[in-house]
């Protein structure tokens, strides 16, 4: 099974008010829904926080959890 697509929505949320946390201080949160499309016809949707890694790359195989680490 292999990726042959991968999907990524920003979503941000705005906080009536500011929200403090170990940080300081936010007005909001953005996170990125993802979704996963795959050779054999999967279909998995995720959430991640929205800071970008660099790490996504189709064609590797979603179930590898070795690769996912690197």
């Amino acid at each position: 099974m292999r990726i042959t697509e991968l999907r990524a929505t920003p979503v941000a949320v705005p906080f009536r008010e500011d929200e403090a946390w170990a940080f300081g201080a936010r007005r909001g949160m953005v996170s990125i829904l993802l979704e996963v499309n795959t050779d054999v016809g999967l279909v998995g949707i995720g959430e991640a926080a929205a800071y970008p890694s660099g790490r996504h790359r189709a064609g590797c195989d979603p179930l590898d959890r070795a690769a996912r680490a690197r």
